[in-house]
């Protein structure tokens, strides 16, 4: 009898722990019809960077990974990113995607772990999302960024980085993301 129930035990945790690992039930999340353009967007993602110098050599490269959410019903997306190191996962930034209904123009605006903040507004181009922020100090300067979503598809994308320190006459690239959907 003992036996018995030891195997029955058993044979329950495996199940559990089967039905919990693959039987898990998908539910879709609700997405505002705004954001079905960046919808490609949403879901984990392995970032591969390299980032570039001014002269325009590689620099260094460096492996992330994100994962991108819709909360609040769908209107906005929330973002968390993590570097990969050997000691473990470290979340270095987190930012968020919405559609601003007044201006008429999606927005993203992220904060990094040193408190720095940051908004981008779009500047849609027919195959690519441009997202380009205010100017900042910068040293002796002023400094634009520019995020630029291209190559997209479902399961794959690149967003390239680049930065102007004459009001966006001329852009310099910083890095270049390969992003690659792993759920």
């Amino acid at each position: 009898m003992k036996m018995k129930n030891l195997f029955l035990t058993i044979l329950s945790l495996l199940l559990t722990m089967s039905t919990g690992l693959f039987g898990q039930v998908k539910f879709e999340a609700k997405i505002q019809p705004e954001m079905s353009n960046l919808e490609f967007m949403v879901g984990s993602w392995d970032n591969e960077s390299k980032f570039y110098g001014p002269d325009g050599k590689i620099r260094g490269n460096q492996k992330f990974k994100q994962t991108v959410e819709p909360i609040l019903e769908g209107a906005i997306f929330n973002s968390k990113g993590y570097i990969i190191t050997p000691q473990g996962d470290r979340q270095v930034g987190e930012g968020w995607v919405f559609y601003d209904v007044k201006v008429k123009e999606y927005v993203i605006s992220a904060v990094d772990l040193q408190g720095n903040f940051d908004t981008f507004k779009s500047q849609t181009k027919k195959d690519r999302w441009v997202f380009i922020n205010s100017p900042k100090p910068f040293q002796d300067k002023e400094i634009i960024w520019k995020r630029i979503y291209y190559d997209i598809t479902r399961d794959e994308h690149k967003l390239s980085m680049e930065y102007s320190l004459d009001g966006g006459k001329t852009w310099t690239l910083s890095n270049v993301q390969i992003n690659k959907k792993t759920r």
